[in-house]
């Protein structure tokens, strides 16, 4: 992942040298240069997206938080301004009506959110809590 995300290289995963005992060179080698090979790239690109989307939420970069609103003009507004207050960038946002214990003057929203590192979801999630959104339950 590091060269996906630092250099944006695709290569193949796998070791492309055979295994040498720690502190000996194989016979022939000398203490000069080293090259290391970068090879392979024939990845699916959706399959790529999901990797590195799974990537980033993994390392904290990238979470969905979901919460319950009333249903009136501006909800959504200042709901997205205190994300937007604590550092996180919006990607997608879904509203869901159906599937949750919602009153009729409510609804759910959905974000996916993408922040600088794993500190942020923790604190926008209390933060959001604490200025009164809470999350809806699921209908069984």
């Amino acid at each position: 992942m590091f060269l996906l995300e630092r250099a944006k290289l695709v290569v193949e995963g796998r070791r492309s040298r055979r295994r040498c005992p720690a502190g000996r060179r194989r016979p022939g080698t000398d203490a000069g240069t080293t090259a290391v090979i970068l090879s392979g790239g024939n990845v699916d690109p959706g399959l790529l997206a999901q990797i590195a989307r799974r990537h980033e939420s993994q390392a904290g970069r990238r979470f969905v938080l979901l919460a319950r609103l009333p249903d009136r003009p501006g909800s959504l507004a200042l709901l997205l301004s205190l994300v937007g207050q604590l550092g996180a960038n919006l990607l997608d946002v879904e509203h869901i009506r159906e599937g949750f214990d919602l009153h009729v003057r409510e609804s759910a929203v959905q974000l996916v959110l993408e922040t600088r590192g794993p500190s942020t979801p923790i604190g926008c999630s209390g933060a959001v809590r604490e200025a009164g959104y809470t999350e809806p339950r699921a209908v069984r």
